[in-house]
């Protein structure tokens, strides 16, 4: 993306500002703005702005200013949930892992984003292989919505990290069914079997329901979900 395509917004005051001139931005910002609330508000819509634009660096430096603005603890909970994703993108999971675990300082919520600041670290944490750990976060996720396959999915690979493989098995047909346009969990079930067919034939109802995901499977045409 050239610097062409970096988004420009229009101030108050009419000035058009390109959303890459932070200090400007933010100057503005916190001299208009009615109180911290508000700042912090508008800081963390414009991480939004860069981010839906590939602007990644960009997006952390908003969300770090909201991060510094913010009293309430939903919008810091939000912060640290978007930093730790915009780290993700950038494959560096040791800080994505450390924002996410810098969030349960604060009074754990019930809402989307402690669903994902749960299901996220578990993600990471299964990705340094401390499945022990993982396995509590995203069971605690599920607790939060059991109608999202994300922390199903997260949640067998944690098992199957832990050698409860049936266990593993039957979260992944569960986060394949809740999410079939989402193939990743089918994926790994595959690799599941195919690496430890012996122990997952012990279980017929398993099998059974193996076999009717991958009829519809290739019935559909499932694209991937991030």
């Amino acid at each position: 993306m050239s610097e062409n395509d970096v988004p420009i917004i229009t101030l108050k005051n009419g000035d058009e500002v390109s959303i890459d001139e932070y200090g400007r931005i933010f100057n503005f910002l916190k001299a208009t703005c009615t109180d911290r609330k508000e700042l912090s508000e508008n800081l963390f819509g414009l991480s939004n702005l860069s981010g839906e634009n590939g602007f990644y660096s960009i997006s952390a430096l908003y969300a770090k200013g909201a991060l510094d603005c913010a009293d309430e603890p939903d919008m810091k909970a939000k912060c640290y949930l978007r930093l730790g994703q915009l780290k993700e993108k950038e494959d560096e999971y040791s800080d994505a892992m450390l924002y996410y675990a810098e969030a349960f300082s604060l009074e754990p919520g019930k809402d989307d984003t402690w669903y994902f600041l749960h299901n996220n670290l578990g993600y990471c944490l299964n990705w340094f292989g401390k499945y022990r750990e993982a396995e509590y976060y995203c069971r605690a996720a599920t607790r939060i919505d059991s109608k999202r396959h994300n922390a199903y999915k997260n949640l067998g690979l944690s098992l199957q990290g832990l050698g409860n493989y049936v266990e593993a098995a039957w979260m992944l047909i569960h986060a394949s069914q809740l999410c079939p346009e989402d193939p990743r969990a089918l994926h790994q079930l595959r690799n599941l079997f195919e690496t430890r067919r012996g122990v997952i034939k012990k279980d017929p109802a398993l099998l059974a329901h193996m076999d009717a995901l991958e009829k519809f499977a290739q019935s559909e045409k499932p694209c991937t979900v991030h």
